[in-house]
């Protein structure tokens, strides 16, 4: 009989004890829900570009703004409010719980990257994020009224009561390249430069993830071309090519990243196709240069672009065949420039 009535008892101590588990894990699974207020987190962007001397356009302009919080989990937290207009920014909060959090900022973003970004991308997403090579043109052609696509991240940030705001620098993720000529004074005749063609141009980068953002598939690097200008006149003389610093603007372009490895070939490398018209009296000839982005006559040597970098390309035309001469390259340690 004992045996038969501690059998029988054993499935009443089971289920008690399966009812102590359940009150348990609901109080735990409530106390996570509850733990942590709600704070109303203010996001504030800097931009280097605002007080650079170098920048053109509306390079510093912040037309739209998409502000991305990831909780410790990379969690995003603000789903239904992603963007907001550069006007109202400094008067937008987020509501998030305390905590640690993961801001990312994108600025001026072009069409097809609003979809994505609105799609609620994961953490994983937004740092393998490359822009898409089919928008380059049109986002190009919008910097003069929205902007250039900048971005920023500030990581590990605690959150809570009394810390409620969270400060991101963003930065260009193009680079520019100036092109820039003179002509040497025994040049009498009138120099006209046609079209200048950046080819090679990387149509496509990443937004975030600095490691592997030169990287990438090579089906992300496209290379393309894009006219610039057109009937340039080139008045800057120089009787002193080392001493003599004028000279005429001739066009600008941008491209993403082009970080040059140890091997490489001529069609990794940005490259400029200018042709121009020299008129002496009736007489109209035209002539066609290649200019590599280097600091030799080749490609071996060339420059590495990089983002919220600018390449100034400078050259002088001289008498003796019309020759067109780059001089060499020189690095300025400023927040947009690189000579060249």
């Amino acid at each position: 009989m004992r045996t038969h009535n501690t059998y029988k008892t054993l499935p009443i101590h089971f289920l008690i004890l399966l009812v102590i588990l359940f009150f348990v894990s609901c109080t735990q699974a409530d106390l996570s829900q509850e733990s942590g207020k709600e704070v109303n987190l203010t996001v504030s962007v800097s931009t280097r570009a605002s007080s650079d001397e170098n920048a053109i356009g509306n390079e510093t302009t912040i037309s739209e703004v998409f502000v991305l919080i990831y909780n410790a989990n990379y969690i995003l937290e603000n789903s239904n409010e992603l963007a907001v207009s550069g006007s109202d920014l400094n008067a937008k909060s987020w509501v998030v719980k305390e905590g640690i959090k993961h801001v990312y900022v994108i600025a001026n973003p072009d069409e097809e990257l609003k979809t994505r970004l609105n799609a609620e991308p994961s953490h994983n997403d937004l740092l393998t994020m490359i822009t898409a090579p089919s928008a380059f043109d049109a986002a190009v052609g919008n910097i003069s009224t929205n902007g250039i696509l900048m971005t920023g991240k500030a990581e590990n940030q605690p959150i809570d009561q009394t810390a409620t705001s969270v400060s991101v620098s963003i930065a260009p993720r193009m680079a520019r390249v100036d092109f820039y000529m003179r002509k040497e004074v025994n040049v009498t005749g009138i120099v006209t430069v046609k079209s200048v063609t950046v080819e090679n141009t990387r149509e496509a980068g990443r937004l975030f993830d600095e490691a592997n953002s030169y990287t990438h598939a090579d089906s992300y690097s496209v290379s393309g071309s894009l006219i610039t200008t057109s009937g340039t006149e080139v008045t800057a003389t120089t009787s002193s090519p080392t001493t003599d610093t004028d000279y005429t603007i001739i066009s600008h372009n941008y491209t993403f990243a082009n970080i040059l490895g140890t091997t490489f070939g001529e069609t990794d490398v940005n490259k400029l196709i200018v042709t121009l018209t020299y008129t002496e009296g009736s007489n109209v000839m035209t002539y066609t240069y290649t200019v590599y982005l280097s600091d030799n006559s080749g490609y071996t040597n060339s420059l590495s672009a990089i983002p919220d970098n600018v390449y100034q390309v400078k050259g002088t035309l001289y008498k003796e065949g019309l020759s067109l001469s780059i001089n060499g390259t020189t690095t300025v340690t400023n927040d947009f420039t690189i000579n060249q």
